[in-house]
């Protein structure tokens, strides 16, 4: 059995939701695995279609698709001008911001 079944059972049975050591890092490569943005508070899956929300039960952040999409738009385009400064062997212009 799973960790997600495991924890299904849990909760529809008995209400409760496991947070012990062997569950929670049975957790974490699973969802960083097949994760496309993590909680940048306590680094789990955000799940959601444009409010996304932290799969972690006990963390509560959520966050707006759009604005994690333009950061990684952002980062994207500093890391391509850290490139380009690089190649032309300008390195010290090649620090991202």
């Amino acid at each position: 059995m799973g960790f997600e079944e495991r924890q299904k059972l849990l909760r529809d049975q008995y209400f409760f939701v496991c947070q012990c050591e062997a569950c929670t890092e049975e957790q974490r490569p699973t969802l960083k695995a097949s994760c496309e943005f993590c909680c940048e508070k306590c680094l789990s899956a955000l799940e959601g279609d444009d409010i996304l929300h932290c799969f972690d039960v006990s963390c509560s952040h959520t966050v707006r698709r759009q604005q994690l999409v333009l950061r990684l738009q952002n980062l994207q385009q500093a890391v391509q001008k850290a490139r380009e400064h690089i190649q032309d062997n300008h390195p010290g212009d090649s620090s991202i911001n």
